[in-house]
């Protein structure tokens, strides 16, 4: 890479560097490779957390005479925890992104807060670009899709139960 003999920014704080230890991450590289990957991480998520929310929701006074709705209303809730997940995946990698295409970088030098900034090189720039393009927006684009998804799932099956609950009063 040319950046590294004119770049003041330390190895670590790069953006280039920061995608490359993001993308390399047990949790982040979910969203990155083989989108299965994360289908397969929300459902462990949600499947962890659909027992913890039962427990909660059994002992709840309205719901221990209907056990179908306080089902119904726990797999809801337990949507919580993909959602979440989802979130920090977004989150994250908007971070990357706005890294990588922005022209100027904020870096320390020290341990202690000294914010320095430096402005990108053409050819760094291009190639934050270029990654930003081809390898971020693809990755951020499946979040959004999957979290909007999941969001309407939830939507929908609160106002199914709230229907349904309303037609029995």
């Amino acid at each position: 890479m040319t950046i590294n003999n004119c770049c003041p920014v330390p190895i670590d704080q790069r953006p280039i560097e920061e995608f490359k230890a993001l993308s390399n991450s047990w949790f982040f590289s979910k969203a990155k490779g083989n989108i299965n990957n994360l289908y397969i991480t929300l459902i462990i998520s949600w499947i962890i957390m659909f027992p913890l929310t039962v427990l909660v929701g059994r002992e709840s006074v309205q719901f221990r005479n209907n056990p179908i709705l306080t089902i119904m209303i726990c797999s809801i809730t337990s949507l919580l925890s993909p959602i979440f997940l989802l979130l920090r995946q977004w989150l994250g990698w908007r971070y990357i992104l706005s890294r990588l295409i922005s022209q100027k970088v904020e870096y320390e030098e020290t341990g202690w807060y000294d914010g320095q900034i430096w402005e990108k090189s053409i050819t760094s720039r291009q190639q934050d670009i270029l990654i930003a393009n081809h390898e971020v927006k693809p990755v951020i684009k499946n979040i959004e899709k999957l979290l909007a998804r999941i969001l309407i799932l939830t939507c929908l099956s609160s106002a199914m139960i709230l229907f349904n609950g309303s037609e029995r009063t």
